[in-house]
């Protein structure tokens, strides 16, 4: 799967429903395509920040890097997820030329 591929596959698994306090964030919970589960938080800041952790780490999941190093990577994450994306797979590029 491409960069491209991955931020796209990680958008469609990942949604968020809700309204006021309770807010529900939906995705799989063992792989890119595995069974589904949900997360609730009380505010669409708190569900947002989850939804981006989580296409963070689908995305990373998706160019083969292991669910433990992307669960890692996703807790060190600031700022957009997509970038980030970007220079995991430009760094791994770089390295598997070393």
């Amino acid at each position: 799967m491409n960069i491209t591929q991955a931020i796209a596959h990680a958008r469609s698994v990942i949604s968020i429903h809700g309204s006021h306090t309770s807010w529900t964030v939906i995705g799989p919970y063992a792989g890119i395509d595995g069974p589904y589960t949900e997360a609730r938080r009380t505010s669409y800041a708190a569900a947002s920040r989850l939804a981006a952790d989580w296409k963070y780490q689908i995305a990373l999941m998706a160019l083969g890097c292991s669910s433990d190093d992307a669960f890692f990577l996703s807790e060190d994450r600031y700022g957009p997820w997509e970038p980030l994306v970007r220079r995991y797979a430009k760094e791994k590029r770089v390295a598997s030329m070393a």
